[in-house]
């Protein structure tokens, strides 16, 4: 950095500094700071800028600011930062587990349960009853809770979902076709006022009575703003997954309007997640052959697609909409012979585009644009009449890399058409995009097929065990970041604290310590989320807080190996573990026809406490801990806020 500053440039006013400081990223912020000690000390003196920088880093936007002022804000966005880094979690707080929920979900700071309307337990009160708890927050540290005996849905409620900051919940209903969804207020499970209908319909145009009953069939749900998706999956034994009877909605909620729908005779929909506004993705695979395992299905891999959210329905009837355009096909690893995947799963939560902060009335919260997208595929192995599971591989991706993948291939479909060509879908296979992912072997004991409220944002967690052989064995805290910017941060801090824990000898025989005068603590201030390179930007230098290095343990990966995570929490540390992952990882598994590599950066904190937990949920302020004491279920909120 220079220390010389133009004289014309030292009369200039400070707001003006805040004005330009204004326009530019974090990036190009810290590099013109790097340029001279005025604009450092501009940087410095600027609250404003700062907090909108750490924001910005921390993958978080701004909400009204209230009573707090801009550096109290700053201050409680960097302390929220550090206690997920470093999982610094407050007292535990127990709340009341309604035991007969069989469905549920964690949204919004909040956990729903209800029970549900199945042909097997089916009784008078199932599908009926239902209980939504709280989770505590800044500024309400205590849990509040509300239910509803009776939800009022004719014959029961088959799956549900909601979105607190619409005051919304979908309820599907258990009845037959057509496919019934009831539009409530959750807080008061009053017909929503802002529907132009209080239960949505569907009916598949020429459907087949034959259809399984909806007590046999599974559900995916998602709320993105005024739309809502519903993936339907007959599970009757004669049926299996892959059948054109699958099918995707989406529609919109308020409108009452059917958006787009999706079948797929070729291959099984097996999951969904929106990906943008506009955008969706689906999980499909092929139909085995030379099995006798309706579950399984080969071939798997995502597919992107585009659909208007406003189309042009004059040609459609209520039950018909415009077909999405498919635009890439991204291939999952090469499964070995013999190997096929079971309940392919997609998860990603909460929905993209939604201003959390702004929502809910708060200083910061989670930010609208990235978030993570988890690809569970669990393979067995067919041998004979046994189906046994050989490896579960959870493939990260950030949902930014699928929309850019769609952009590209959305931009030569249009060329083509307007050239009078016939557009081709892009179609990639995983050593295509295996540098835009990471694919990591969970334990199977961490693995968590029920409670899969595991990701936020940009951020995984997984509860792990010191023995995966002893299923009620404690659990760490496991939690995986891929925020690129958090990533490199961490591992610049990670870089200068190795750095000035060397001894330097000097000509004179004396340390560097002793040779120079002490200054401040230093590190790179780079956080360029498109490249990862620890060399980028040496001289872009800024004091970091003492407190933010010392309290947790640093480890770096000097080598490929993804999995070495697993191994940090076998070593009886007291304090959080934090790793760090830049470098291409090689998964070897009888599994994969292939070693299977993948190089997305990320890191790891992994908790030196054990907690008495089956499974861990994760949401914008609290771990969510689910136990099993003496056969009955306890809920607990680990708060980080």
């Amino acid at each position: 950095m220079s220390t010389a500053s133009s004289p014309q440039l030292a009369q200039l006013p400070p707001e003006l500094f805040e004005r330009i400081f204004a326009l530019l990223c974090a990036r190009d912020i810290y590099a013109l700071a790097a340029t001279c000690t005025l604009l450092q000390a501009a940087l410095d003196a600027s609250p404003e800028t700062q907090f909108r920088i750490e924001l910005e880093v921390s993958g978080m936007a701004a909400g009204p600011l209230g009573q707090l002022s801009t550096r109290d804000a700053l201050d409680q966005v960097k302390a929220k930062q550090r206690a997920w880094e470093q999982l610094t979690v407050s007292d535990p707080i127990p709340a009341p587990f309604f035991h007969n929920g069989w469905i549920w979900d964690l949204f919004g700071g909040v956990f729903g349960q209800g029970s549900i309307a199945n042909g097997v337990r089916n009784r008078s009160n199932q599908g009926r009853k239902f209980h939504f708890t709280q989770l505590p927050g800044p500024g309400h540290d205590e849990i509040t809770t509300w239910s509803f005996p009776d939800i009022g849905v004719p014959h029961g409620v088959r799956d549900f979902t909601f979105d607190p900051g619409l005051d919304l919940m979908l309820l599907i209903g258990g009845a037959d076709w057509p496919l019934a969804v009831h539009i409530r207020h959750l807080s008061t499970n009053e017909p929503h006022s802002e529907a132009a209908s209080q239960v949505f319909y569907y009916t598949r145009a020429g459907h087949n009575q034959a259809i399984p009953q909806p007590h046999r069939t599974s559900f995916y749900i998602q709320i993105v703003g005024d739309l809502f998706g519903v993936l339907r999956i007959p599970s009757h034994p004669a049926v299996g997954l892959l059948t054109a009877q699958n099918e995707l909605i989406v529609a919109n909620w308020r409108t009452g309007q059917l958006i787009a729908t999706l079948m797929s005779p070729d291959a099984g929909l097996l999951t969904f997640s929106f990906i943008s506004p506009e955008h969706f993705v689906v999980g499909v695979g092929d139909e085995p052959t030379g099995t006798p395992f309706t579950s399984l299905t080969a071939r798997p891999r995502l597919q992107v697609f585009h659909f208007d959210r406003t189309p042009d329905l004059k040609a459609y009837d209520a039950n018909s909409a415009p077909a999405p355009i498919l635009t890439c096909e991204l291939h999952l690893p090469v499964l070995a012979q013999d190997h096929f995947v079971e309940h392919l799963l997609i998860r990603s939560d909460p929905a993209t585009g939604a201003n959390i902060a702004a929502m809910y009335s708060r200083p910061f919260a989670l930010g609208p644009e990235d978030r993570l997208l988890v690809v569970t595929v669990p393979v067995r192995r067919v041998n004979r009449h046994q189906a046994i599971l050989e490896d579960v591989l959870e493939i990260f991706v950030r949902m930014s890399s699928l929309l850019e993948f769609s952009a590209v291939s959305e931009h030569e479909m249009a060329r083509a058409t307007l050239d009078g060509k016939n557009p081709k879908t892009f179609s990639v296979f995983w050593e295509g995009w295996s540098h835009v992912a990471r694919a990591i072997s969970v334990p199977f004991g961490s693995w968590q097929p029920t409670w899969v409220c595991y990701v936020y944002g940009l951020r995984f967690i997984m509860a792990v065990s010191d023995n995966d052989e002893q299923d009620d064995a404690e659990k760490r805290i496991c939690i995986f970041d891929f925020n690129q910017m958090n990533v490199r941060r961490a591992a610049h801090r990670r870089k200068v604290l190795s750095d000035e824990s060397k001894e330097v000898q000097s000509p004179t025989g004396k340390t560097q310590d002793d040779a120079e005068p002490s200054r401040p603590r230093l590190a790179p201030r780079n956080v360029d989320a498109d490249t990862f390179d620890p060399e980028v930007a040496e001289e872009i230098m800024a004091v970091v807080d003492e407190d933010e290095m010392m309290d947790s343990e640093w480890t770096d990966d000097e080598g490929s190996d993804a999995d070495d995570w697993r191994q940090s929490h076998r070593s009886g540390q007291k304090d959080t573990m934090v790793q760090i992952y830049t470098n291409e990882s090689e998964h070897v598994s009888n599994a994969f026809a292939d070693p299977v590599r993948s190089s997305l950066p990320y890191m790891v904190s992994t908790s030196g406490k054990t907690y008495d937990c089956r499974a861990m949920l994760i949401d914008e302020d609290n771990i969510v801990c689910l136990s099993d004491e003496n056969k009955n279920r306890k809920l607990v909120f680990l708060p980080l806020y």
